[in-house]
């Protein structure tokens, strides 16, 4: 007879404000705070259920099932391991100082539809820079001229943000072997 599998610990939903644990599609479990859909401007709620959050580094926003967002205190030795991405152990080092005094990462807290648009804004040489190589990645300007890109290029740049994916100016990054 084969062993029964574990069932998986149930945890009550979590409060507003409070810091836990989620589990996003393929990434690693994050940290993160939930947050109260109508304080940040979320209207989109997928199911009834869904809870939102806001995760530490990124800064990005999710609803998430119940069953993937757990308490904080949960399993944090082994989630925050030593091969974890570099941006991991900083959003683990970012909700242990939100846990001991409240404070928040710099960009914190904006309404949920601006992060997508403050990432796009900016100012000086900076920004044209910035478009520019937007621009050469690829994507589709919409009438505002910011650019769309497509689902893959967003993927892409996420796995780059959270480590997962080599740097474009790297040699290990995919198509630079043909470039030399």
């Amino acid at each position: 007879m084969p062993p029964k599998k574990k069932a998986a610990p149930v945890f009550p939903a979590p409060a507003v404000g409070e810091l836990v644990w989620a589990k996003f599609g393929s990434y690693p479990w994050w940290p993160a705070v939930r947050c109260d859909p109508r304080e940040v401007g979320a209207d989109d709620r997928p199911t009834p259920e869904a809870l939102l959050v806001h995760f530490f580094s990124t800064l990005e926003y999710a609803w998430m099932k119940p069953a993937l967002v757990q308490p904080f205190g949960h399993l944090r030795e082994g989630r925050a391991k030593s091969k974890a991405p570099a941006t991991l152990k900083v959003a683990v080092a970012q909700a242990e100082v939100y846990e001991k005094s409240g404070a928040v990462p710099e960009g914190w807290g904006r309404p949920y539809e601006a992060i997508s648009k403050a990432k796009a804004k900016g100012g000086g040489k900076k920004a044209s820079e910035a478009a520019a190589r937007k621009r050469k990645a690829g994507g589709v300007a919409d009438e505002a001229g910011e650019l769309q890109l497509t689902k893959r290029e967003r993927r892409v740049r996420v796995m780059r943000q959270l480590g997962l994916m080599a740097p474009e100016d790297s040699p290990y990054a995919r198509g630079a072997a043909k470039a030399k």
